[in-house]
């Protein structure tokens, strides 16, 4: 298949501009493919590489189903959007397609400018600059805050929080979206890297986990700390938000059948004669106490016969909080959020 007609086939199948997936298999270094079939290219692709092209492509996918969840429209609750870590702008080209006025906030400049291919001339805005250091007033207020996936990689994200909480208008929504450090999926295979365990270790543990495993052709440099649910709600309700999970719904009856999985992913590793001495013991100790954890909390939850707890804790993969800012913040509320 030529450029072009590879370009025209994910277009296809992602239902995406062709031009961005012309620029995303140029920038990538895929001129042709060796193949006559989509399915015969898509197949030949490494399991990190199809993951970020299928992440890539399907922007617009995702958006839509965000903007499916929220009303849109003359008149409609949620008028001024602000997507914080755009990405490649399918959620903003998806609420502005909808008449809102959407804008999207990407720190990258490479992924702006795909943001800002797909978005097109839509009514969607699309701004280059690190929410951690720019002029707020300038941003002005947002009716709905999003953040999807991108927490994890901020430097700071108590100051992004609390960032957040001052842009969000009152009776506004903040829906945040983070990975779940202790799924048994993640930990599986992590949903950045694909590497196993790779979430129960430190920023550096991990770092120095996927240096061994894949060395630094993909750089580990904007990843941050995976954090616990609760650190994320302490510090919504600091910020004068009130936070609640969304419910998801987890296979409990799988779920002993996944924990083997993750066993053999993890002993795989430790056999492998890749890892130094410190990171297989590292990885030995995080695991061990996770495994403790794990199947103490699955026997809690069948003798109650109430899996929704474990279901949140260890099944999971991402975590959706949705949180409000109140009409009226008054300094007792405020108080009274942050008490035990």
């Amino acid at each position: 298949m030529t450029h072009e007609e590879l370009a025209s086939a994910l277009s296809r199948q992602y239902g995406i501009g062709p031009e961005f997936c012309s620029k995303y298999l140029a920038d990538n270094g895929i001129g042709v493919a060796a193949t006559d079939s989509l399915e015969a290219f898509l197949e030949g692709l490494g399991e990190t590489q199809r993951l970020y092209l299928d992440y890539a492509l399907s922007t617009n996918r995702r958006g839509e189903r965000v903007r499916s969840q929220f009303d849109v429209g003359p008149g409609a609750p949620h008028s001024r959007i602000l997507d914080i870590g755009c990405g490649q702008g399918g959620t903003v080209r998806a609420f502005a397609a909808s008449g809102q006025e959407a804008m999207g906030i990407e720190i990258d400049p490479g992924l702006a400018e795909y943001a800002r291919v797909n978005v097109g001339s839509r009514k969607g805005r699309i701004e280059c600059l690190d929410i951690l250091r720019c002029e707020l007033e300038e941003l002005g207020t947002f009716d709905l805050i999003l953040c999807s996936d991108v927490i994890e990689h901020v430097a700071d994200p108590d100051a992004m929080i609390a960032i957040a909480a001052q842009l969000l208008r009152p009776g506004g929504t903040f829906v945040l979206q983070v990975p779940n450090k202790n799924s048994i999926h993640q930990v599986i295979a992590d949903g950045h890297f694909r590497i196993a365990g790779m979430t129960l270790l430190s920023r550096q543990e991990g770092r120095e986990l996927k240096r061994q495993l894949q060395g630094w052709d993909d750089p580990y440099h904007h990843m941050g700390e995976h954090l616990s649910l609760e650190h994320y709600l302490r510090h919504l309700r600091l910020n004068g938000l009130d936070p609640a999970v969304d419910s998801g719904a987890g296979e409990f009856a799988t779920s002993l059948s996944s924990f083997g999985q993750a066993c053999e992913k993890i002993e795989f590793l430790l056999t492998s004669g890749k890892l130094s001495w410190f990171t297989r013991r590292e990885l030995m100790r995080a695991f061990s106490d996770y495994g403790q954890r794990f199947l103490a909390a699955h026997c809690e939850a069948s003798a109650l016969g109430d899996t929704s707890g474990f279901n949140r804790d260890y099944l999971e993969p991402t975590w959706t909080i949705r949180a409000s800012k109140p009409a009226e913040q008054s300094w007792m509320r405020r108080i009274s959020a942050v008490l035990p």
